[in-house]
Order: structure tokens, then sequence, then C-alpha cells
């Protein structure tokens, strides 16, 4: 970082190298600087803003999961690892209907979950799932396509945990 006369700091990237003589011995030393500040401050904007969205998941009191578009988990709050048992690391990068399956789904649309239908619409519904012991868990789940540019990226869920039935 330096300061410069006009009273702002400059963010660089030094790189240098050692020049040699005919016979091999340091002669002297090369220097380019690049200024990066721009680059600095966008890249500390984007993680701010990162940062913030999740810590903004992560302190909703309903479980979060986030896949891609074939049904890999990419995300889970903590409320989403305390209904389903499942730790963080153990859940990301797994097929959702693998670590969480299905054992029924009702919803007002008649949608079924999961399937391609969840990627065109949100959709709402009543599920039986099972947790990381084998257990029945019944949870509302609300879905909603999760869409960058234009395409389907994923989906976003928000699961809630209903009264067992019965």
């Amino acid at each position: 970082c330096f300061y410069t006369n006009a009273g702002e700091f400059r963010v660089y990237e030094l790189h240098r190298k050692l020049i040699r003589d005919a016979g091999g011995r340091p002669a002297g030393m090369r220097v380019v600087s690049l200024d990066v500040t721009e680059k600095e401050m966008a890249l500390d904007t984007a993680m701010g803003k990162s940062q913030w969205l999740e810590s903004v998941l992560e302190s909703l009191p309903q479980a979060v999961i986030a896949t891609d578009a074939l049904g890999s988990i990419r995300y889970v709050n903590p409320a989403a690892v305390e209904l389903s048992g499942w730790e963080a690391h153990e859940l990301i990068g797994e097929m959702i209907e693998e670590r969480l399956p299905i054992v029924s789904y009702r919803s007002a649309d008649h949608t079924s979950f999961p399937t391609g239908a969840v990627l065109d619409k949100p959709s709402k519904g009543v599920a039986t799932l099972l947790d990381r012991e084998h257990r029945e868990l019944r949870v509302e789940i609300e879905t909603s396509p999760l869409v960058h540019k234009g395409f389907t990226a994923g989906v976003i869920s928000v699961w809630r945990k209903l009264p067992s039935a019965g």
C-alpha cells in the first residue's frame, strides 16, 4: 500500500527479478509494479456482500438448503444441520435425495419432489423424510428456482419441522 501525494492509498503488486551479468554475478534488479487498487476494492466489496448474505442465511430459524440444478447440495445453514442431524461437511456435495430421502410428498399443485418441476417454478408441500438416524421427520418444504443470468442454476428450499402425524 502506498500513500500518494493526492492523499489517497493505492495498492500495488510488485514483481521483481534479479539481473545477472555475463559472468552470472548479480548486476541489478528489475521491478515491475501494477496498480491493483480497483481490483482489491471490488474483491473487498464482493467478500463483504458474500459474508453479509451468509450471515443472513445462517441467522434464519428455518432450515435453508441450496442445491445445484442436478440436486447436489451446495449450501446448508445451521438450522438445516440441526433439523437433519447431518453435519454441514457431510451434506455439501452430496445428492439431496441420498442424504435426505423423501418417503412421501404432498403439495397443493400436485408437484412431485424432488423432480425437475421445482426447477421451473416455486412449489410448496409437506414431506416425510428420513434424517441421519433414519427417523421419519415431517417438514413443510417451500422451494424456488435459483436463477442466475436467465438460467436456472439450482433450487433454494426452506424446510420447517412439523409435528409428527398420528
